[in-house]
């Protein structure tokens, strides 16, 4: 019986089809990359919003055994930001459930590239609280109590930190858990600026946001550029001589 050409064909691919089978699958990689680089992305702000919400739920609890007073900003956590026993000797810890992983946004780690040249260590702690929560701070006196907080949804709580400082908008990275808001222009005045990690625009972790807890107890992105209106008391803002939204 005569055979058919299709009979005496190979089974198997060619090689015009094996790199054609190649090409599509870069090009669904290609694809599908940036799609799940979006929501590694958005998976770890929210891992980051939670950590707040637990050290909110934390600091609430701190409150009412202490006279509604919040935690000072340099005792809730202790000394140098990659000391664990400064996590563990902190005030905070035992409302804390000792969770020690709710102290680290995993976007800080990330984001190691930018700061590992001049920083040692392992993180132990990402985020830091309002410095004018303390007894006093830049010649005012420190809002102690939650109840004495004017506007609490616009006032930032704690934040994520930078590990780096921002040209123009810091001179300090984190340190010792308090965010510290002074004078620029001020020789010596400390700086400090919340997390610029998240949501950067073309990659630039400048330029990007904190997820910030208010008083009020909502978590929100906020753009670096924003750190001085929100961390400073609606009170003293105007006693600076600021306008609205362009405080520096």
């Amino acid at each position: 019986m005569r055979r058919t050409d299709f009979a005496s064909r190979s089974l198997g691919f060619t090689l015009v089809e094996m790199l054609l089978v190649v090409a599509l699958i870069s090009l669904l990689i290609s694809l599908l990359l940036p799609a799940l680089g979006k929501a590694k992305d958005r998976t770890q702000i929210t891992v980051c919003a939670s950590n707040l919400q637990t050290i909110n739920s934390a600091t609430v609890q701190f409150a009412t055994d202490n006279l509604r007073q919040f935690p000072a900003g340099r005792s809730w956590v202790s000394g140098s930001w990659t000391n664990i026993n400064g996590v563990r000797n902190g005030t905070l810890y035992k409302y804390m459930g000792e969770n020690e992983g709710a102290y680290v946004c995993p976007e800080f780690v990330d984001a190691r590239s930018w700061w590992e040249s001049n920083q040692n260590g392992e993180a132990a702690w990402t985020y830091s609280l309002n410095e004018y929560f303390g007894e006093t701070w830049q010649g005012k006196n420190g809002v102690r109590t939650m109840s004495n907080v004017q506007k609490p949804s616009e006032v930032h709580m704690y934040s994520d930190e930078n590990a780096w400082k921002i040209q123009g908008l810091s001179n300090h990275t984190i340190n010792n858990g308090a965010m510290g808001i002074g004078q620029l222009g001020n020789p010596g005045s400390i700086v400090d600026s919340i997390g610029s990690f998240h949501d950067p625009p073309a990659g630039d972790l400048n330029d990007g946001s904190s997820n910030v807890l208010h008083v009020d107890g909502h978590v929100g992105l906020v753009h670096v550029s924003e750190t001085k209106l929100i961390v400073t008391p609606v009170r003293y803002r105007y006693d600076w001589g600021w306008t609205e939204g362009a405080p520096y």
